[in-house]
């Protein structure tokens, strides 16, 4: 792809990275960087990491929710079997709702994300805070982390199932914003 002309997306050509109408700006993503136009080896160790990570954040939501289960379960078979129920339905609801949302999003085009203020950049590292009260062994924090991984374990498993996609759905959002700046620079070259 970076010999050439690339995908088309839209009826737009994505030219080489050195071939592109002045103005155009390939746009960065969180972890993938601006590798994602040319998809050579970088990409592609990226991609690959992300899935480990997200593979990670599962097994690890996977022990919480198990030994949650394992807790009910030692002192009620039935209160086990409600809760192991009520924790399926409601994976299963937010994967088929997250999965639902994105494939019929698939194709509209949507402005990029704002990048972060200092007020939402704190905010993120208040949930770093959190991890650390667990890991530092209060009870708050580790109560925390499990009622989360237990809540949003559907989360994760779509997170890790965006990982196998084609393109990762903030790449296929990227790529239609870039079809829109080409297709507009080629308009306005044309115009008389």
């Amino acid at each position: 792809m970076h010999s050439g002309s690339g995908p088309t997306v839209q009826g737009v050509n994505f030219p080489a990275r050195d071939r592109l109408p002045p103005g155009v700006r390939i746009e960065r993503l969180p972890v993938l960087g601006t590798s994602w136009y040319d998809r050579r080896a970088g990409y592609w160790l990226r991609r690959i990491w992300l899935f480990f990570l997200m593979a990670i954040l599962v097994a690890v939501g996977s022990a919480f929710v198990g030994g949650f289960l394992a807790g009910i379960k030692s002192s009620s078979q039935t209160g086990f079997v409600v809760v192991l129920i009520i924790e399926v339905a409601w994976s299963l609801a937010i994967i088929g709702y997250l999965m639902t949302r994105t494939f019929q999003r698939w194709n509209n085009l949507e402005p990029a994300p704002k990048p972060l203020t200092r007020r939402q950049r704190r905010t993120v590292g208040a949930g770093g805070a959190l991890g650390a009260l667990a890991q530092a062994g209060f009870v708050v924090g580790q109560f925390i982390l499990v009622v989360g991984s237990v809540l949003f374990f559907g989360l994760y498993v779509t997170l890790l199932i965006y990982t196998l996609l084609p393109e990762y759905p903030p790449e296929h959002k990227a790529r239609l914003r870039l079809a829109e700046q080409i297709a507009t620079r080629q308009q306005t070259r044309h115009l008389p």
